[in-house]
């Protein structure tokens, strides 16, 4: 697997990360990237809702915008937005030498 998909509004009874069958969480993608080594995670457009700060890892790539029916990159049609009750909705240590965020619009509701 060459990346980790997220889809909100995936409904099926399998959330593995791929393609068919999407996480529904961001906080949990980055949280499986973490585990397998994977650094692309990429999420198709929706309201996410995270509970939990995002704490990105070295190398990690978090794009948004995804169409979740082809996974093309289509920002200005399937905008991905991430709504956060953290202080801090995303966290990116000073010991990570790199991280990205693309095409994702971060909002604090705390």
């Amino acid at each position: 697997m060459d990346a980790i998909y997220v889809d909100v509004n995936y409904s099926g009874d399998e959330f593995l990360g791929t393609t068919n069958a999407p996480l529904a969480r961001v906080g949990a993608a980055i949280a499986l990237a973490g585990q397998t080594g994977i650094t692309n995670i990429y999420v198709a457009g929706g309201d996410y809702s995270e509970n939990e700060q995002i704490v990105l890892d070295d190398n990690q790539v978090l794009v948004g915008g995804y169409n979740p029916d082809t996974w093309n990159l289509d920002p200005d049609n399937y905008p991905t937005n991430l709504n956060s009750i953290q202080e801090i909705a995303i966290l990116i240590p000073s010991t990570t030498s790199e991280a990205t965020i693309q095409s994702i619009s971060i909002v604090n509701d705390s």
